[in-house]
């Protein structure tokens, strides 16, 4: 292993292993003159990398080499510790921030953790990372304390200077509960995801579990409209033939919500004259994906883990039969929704339509 003048390392932590393995296979420490032996390695194509380099060297790019080799060289970089200033949005020092750099590089043929540098901003707002590679592309996150409403900053492929300046914009706190009959639902998943308008950089996406009373809170999220989904839990050894999670949006002037948690039914029903048939399902709510189902020879549907939630049933004709079915809004539960094929004509009905949030349904025709 040489440095960038072409003098031996030593003390450095070499790794390698066979090409597309997922771990590595041998590892050796170099010695006085940067030399180092990996014993055990397969005949074959393998990957070689400089896991731990002594201070200010980064750690060395990976290669490829052949088991059995011995002119293998390994080029470490230079390093140099890296300054960040934390500040809020009024340009007050933020105490107590958690700066992350993660480089983007991984061995040819390896899935291992990335180099990561980590700091804690001090009282004065300042983090240091110790012995950054110069050069080096990677993700930077900086994150608030727990105790301030700021936003995190993610910067993915960046390339640090000695001195970085991460201004933490402003957020808000989200917070709601998840009911099902009146009653608040326990642990229960649910999903954040927004983007600041104002920092696109600033990003947040997060879940959180409810407490015993189905309450949840969800910090540090960017000013802006964000949404909320409640992940619906279901048997894991069942698929649901359509799947459906309540959305809701929050903003800085809506902070609270309250999510409705579905009950789920299988339901069975026949429809005369329907065998081989195909029946079209979509639930009227902001998950446009729709999924159906095929009848048997007898004409008969079998939905699985259906949702109390509105549906729009359609049979659509077919070359052989022109005759259609259709309800605007069925909610599975005890009652099988009641189809007959018709003569084709045209309908009138009501479909909610939804841009970031539910707005008044609007009339079309089909």
């Amino acid at each position: 292993m040489l440095d960038s003048l072409g003098r031996g390392v030593s003390g450095a932590r070499v790794e390698g292993g066979v090409l597309g393995a997922r771990w590595a296979a041998a590892e050796a420490v170099t010695d006085a003159s940067g030399a180092f032996r990996l014993d055990g390695l397969a005949a074959g194509p393998c990957w070689l990398a400089a896991v731990a380099t002594p201070s200010p060297h980064a750690p060395a790019a990976p290669v490829r080499a052949v088991g059995g080799a011995s002119d293998v060289v390994l080029r470490v970089g230079n390093a140099a510790d890296v300054v960040l200033s934390v500040v809020d949005p009024a340009g007050s020092p933020v105490v107590g921030a958690d700066v992350t750099f993660t480089l983007d590089w991984r061995p040819s043929g390896r899935e291992a953790p990335t180099s990561e540098f980590r700091a804690t901003s001090d009282v004065a707002g300042r983090a240091t990372l110790l012995a950054v590679p110069a050069e080096s592309v990677g993700k930077l996150e900086v994150r608030p304390p727990t105790q301030v409403d700021l936003a995190a900053v993610v910067r993915k492929g960046t390339r640090l200077t000695s001195t970085e300046s991460i201004r933490l914009p402003a957020a808000y706190t989200v917070s709601g509960r998840v009911e099902r009959d009146g009653a608040g639902v326990a642990n229960a998943s649910v999903l954040l995801v927004t983007r600041s308008i104002t920092a696109p950089e600033t990003w947040l996406d997060a879940r959180v579990k409810t407490d015993q009373d189905g309450r949840f809170v969800i910090p540090h999220v960017p000013m802006g409209r964000a949404t909320l989904r409640l992940a619906n839990r279901t048997r894991w050894d069942r698929r649901p033939t359509l799947s459906h999670d309540p959305v809701a949006v929050v903003s800085p002037e809506a902070r609270g919500v309250v999510l409705r948690a579905s009950k789920f039914a299988d339901v069975g029903f026949t429809v005369d004259g329907a065998a081989g048939r195909a029946l079209h399902l979509h639930a009227n709510g902001p998950d446009p994906d729709r999924e159906e189902l095929t009848a048997d020879e007898h004409g008969r549907f079998e939905w699985i883990e259906a949702a109390d939630v509105p549906h729009e049933l359609w049979i659509p004709p077919t070359p052989e039969d022109p005759r259609v079915a259709y309800a605007a809004a069925y909610i599975p539960g005890p009652t099988p929704p009641t189809l007959t094929l018709t003569a084709p004509g045209v309908a009138r009905f009501r479909r909610p339509a939804f841009e970031g949030g539910q707005v008044d349904g609007a009339t079309v025709e089909d």
